[in-house]
């Protein structure tokens, strides 16, 4: 079961950050492979961790949002707890790596 979500609207993530209590956003693009070979480790973390939503962005669709986010290269991902932005990393991360780096979203 993929527990990553895909943004189908822009204004569904300002709705996400201000409703989740943790969420997890993946700025991603289809065609970069670092990108792809943290999805399923992304979906791992969202099965392990229920109270953390993980949403994915495509890039190349809301580049409004990658602007906004200040999005310089992919994959970026930002974590977020009660609609404060608390992590932010870009880059491939292996599982353990990625834990790490979430730590702040389940405290």
């Amino acid at each position: 079961m993929d527990k990553v979500k895909s943004l189908k609207k822009e204004k569904e993530l300002e709705e996400l950050v201000k409703k989740e209590k943790s969420l997890v956003v993946d700025f991603s693009m289809s065609w970069c492979g670092p990108c792809k070979a943290l999805q399923p480790l992304l979906g791992r973390y969202g099965e392990e961790h229920p109270g953390v939503t993980v949403v994915k962005v495509d890039c190349d669709k809301f580049d409004q949002l990658s602007d906004k986010h200040e999005i310089q290269s992919v994959p970026t991902i930002l974590g977020f707890v009660k609609g404060e932005r608390v992590v932010r990393f870009t880059g491939y991360r292996d599982y353990e790596g990625l834990c790490r780096e979430l730590k702040a979203l389940t405290k």
